[in-house]
């Protein structure tokens, strides 16, 4: 892992997909997460799917819970090691390691992790609203569901960050 991390600069994410992580530490992961709670598994997929870091209350909307409910469902997770809580940022949970992310998302079928993004999508236009702030994010989730659909709804997504983008750019420019 040194040498990959001396040879090839980049985030924790882009490292783990260039290394090409043994077969072996993917069947450990695999093996935490088998001897979590089901509901917690659950959580952890939606959390997978929010992005490396998830704020609490998207990820209970993202999940379908209550808060005490998503609170209960977190700790397994959390106590495992398997997520952490982000200092300085209150009720924000990144996974541990970019490799447990990346094994949880394997797990999900095209169609679960198709439907998790339209409930990212949602919770992000109920929470935050269809800001410029949430444009980019917003049109990734979206374009990564279009296989259920929104086909419309994502290409006026990414039109809007795109020229969201380009307003910023102007700007910077300016």
């Amino acid at each position: 892992s040194r040498l990959v991390v001396a040879d090839v600069a980049g985030s924790d994410e882009e490292l783990v997909e260039r290394a090409g992580v043994p077969a072996g530490v993917r069947d450990v992961v695999r093996r935490r997460l088998a001897r979590l709670p089901d509901a917690t598994r659950e959580i952890l997929q939606a959390a997978a799917v929010v992005g490396r870091e998830a704020e609490l209350e998207p990820l209970r909307v993202v999940a379908d819970r209550e808060l005490e409910r998503c609170l209960d469902d977190l700790e397994p997770a959390i106590t495992s090691g398997l997520l952490i809580e982000v200092p300085d940022a209150p009720a924000t949970f990144r996974f541990a390691h970019a490799l447990v992310r990346e094994v949880v998302l394997e797990e999900l079928s095209t169609l679960q992790r198709a439907r998790l993004h339209l409930r990212a999508a949602d919770a992000i236009v109920e929470i935050g609203g269809d800001t410029d702030d949430n444009a980019e994010i917003l049109a990734a989730h979206l374009w990564a569901a279009v296989s259920l659909g929104h086909r419309g709804r994502a290409a006026g997504a990414l039109e809007r960050a795109a020229a969201v983008a380009v307003r910023r750019l102007a700007y910077e420019s300016a």
